[in-house]
């Protein structure tokens, strides 16, 4: 598991993630102010998965596991999303790219 540190309180931001295999993702968030929400688009290779809603969860990527080899998951000390533009860039939040192990032996302690 990779902790995404770099995150400002930008309110657009692009990343170019490198993954365990050695592969490369392009990794765009936004933070959208009428809805109090960040929101994610993902390139991997030829696949574009545009508007993820970054939430507390294992993995927001959960349901594209037959797509991509990696996942990300959103973590807090808080019960909440994250709401505000300042979450992430003050640690409240946090954001990490799981490996397709860690996603796989996710996926297996969820479906018990």
């Amino acid at each position: 598991m990779q902790q995404l540190t770099e995150i400002t309180s930008e309110a657009k931001q692009e990343y170019i993630v490198q993954v365990s295999t050695g592969e490369l993702f392009t990794f765009r968030i936004e933070y959208l102010h009428r809805i109090a929400s960040w929101v994610c688009n993902i390139t991997y290779k030829d696949i574009t998965i545009n508007g993820i809603r970054i939430a507390k969860s294992p993995n927001i990527l959960s349901q594209y596991a037959n797509l991509l080899p990696f996942g990300i998951a959103c973590d807090s000390t808080y019960k909440v999303d994250p709401f505000d533009l300042t979450n992430f860039s003050e640690g409240l939040h946090k954001l990490y790219i799981l490996t397709a192990s860690e996603v796989v032996e996710l996926n297996t302690i969820l479906s018990k």
